[in-house]
């Protein structure tokens, strides 16, 4: 699996509340609508049902007390399966408001100010868009795009302009100041060169305005919006041993002309 991750940091005068909650919400909204021409896996988000699956529950309860259990009881929990999920498209003020209100209960109960907004896809939970924002920190928070795959033939192994025009696509909705497509795993297996530093990946964007002469460890570089795309090489980057000595290699590179900030 692949993930695009993208971060920004903390604007100033930018409240915690749900004015600026909702924006971040819509924004999201925005990109899914983008990555739905792509793939129909970001077409089909949806959120629990918490009363359908509540109810769910209380009925299996009741069911494993009897050795008979009553048919309507069985028709109600057949029916309650299907509706276990709500589709968050014609929904969405609805979705908001429950992110909206979990997350005030969650800071609430640990003193933070911290907003987290998750779209899953419904059919596979591949298909993934978050944004996590910390308003507390100068970091401020990022975006992260998981890209379901189903093997080497998987459209977005076709060409890497597909990632990189998806990626751009983001960069329009959010003001970066990094972001990079890369293996999921890279990071979590710590295949990256520095673990305190950010990592680089398959391809990515700096607002630095780095030399573009000759440089054996990145394939492409090109300027966008008065930065830099990288691109690692043309093949897409796998897990085996090449190709995350070339992606240390880049991201050496990368540090030497400081474009690897610190964690």
């Amino acid at each position: 699996m692949y993930s695009i991750n993208g971060f920004f940091k903390r604007p100033q005068n930018l409240a915690y509340d749900a004015i600026t909650a909702r924006a971040e919400y819509d924004r999201i909204l925005t990109l899914a609508s983008i990555l739905k021409r792509y793939n129909s896996d970001f077409a089909d988000f949806a959120f629990n049902n918490e009363d359908a699956q509540h109810r769910y529950a209380e009925i299996g309860d009741e069911i494993l007390k009897t050795d008979e259990p009553p048919s309507d009881l069985l028709a109600e929990l057949e029916i309650l399966g299907s509706q276990k999920t709500i589709p968050v498209e014609g929904n969405e003020d609805q979705h908001f408001k429950t992110i909206w209100e979990t997350s005030q209960s969650i800071n609430s109960k640990y003193g933070s100010h911290l907003l987290f907004i998750e779209l899953k896809g419904h059919q596979t939970y591949a298909a993934k868009i978050q944004a996590t924002i910390d308003f507390q920190s100068a970091r401020f928070g990022g975006v992260e795009i998981n890209l379901p795959m189903k093997g080497d033939t998987d459209f977005w192994y076709q060409h890497w302009t597909t990632m990189r025009d998806i990626m751009f696509a983001a960069m329009e909705i959010w003001e970066f100041d990094w972001i990079v497509a890369q293996p999921t795993m890279y990071v979590g297996l710590q295949k990256n060169l520095f673990v305190d530093r950010r990592s680089f990946g398959w391809m990515g964007w700096t607002p630095q305005d780095l030399p573009r002469g000759v440089n054996s460890a990145l394939a492409r570089m090109e300027p966008h919006k008065s930065g830099t795309f990288m691109l690692l090489q043309e093949r897409m980057m796998n897990m085996k041993a090449p190709d995350i000595e070339a992606c240390n290699k880049a991201e050496a590179y990368l540090l030497d002309h400081g474009a690897l900030a610190l964690l």
